[in-house]
């Protein structure tokens, strides 16, 4: 899992680059969580996750949740 923070931001944010091994997949269709407990509290709100071995697959985090959304509309496809 490769980690950039986006200093630009106005509340911490982050864009990771993952392996689809590395989530796991949520209750509800299209939602993720990551398997790294430390990585995901770190990442802030709409923090964008790229699934680097699922080409096209983008999530979003939602900090409260501690869930990524499938934003691309593939689900859990």
């Amino acid at each position: 899992m490769n980690i950039e923070r986006l200093y630009s931001a106005a509340r911490p944010r982050h864009r990771v680059w993952c392996l689809a091994s590395e989530l796991t997949a949520g209750q509800t269709d299209g939602t993720y969580t990551v398997n790294d407990a430390a990585v995901a509290a770190e990442l802030g709100e709409g923090s964008e996750i790229l699934v680097i071995d699922a080409p096209g697959r983008l999530l979003f985090w939602d900090s409260a949740a501690r869930l990524a959304h499938d934003w691309t509309g593939g689900g859990g496809a």
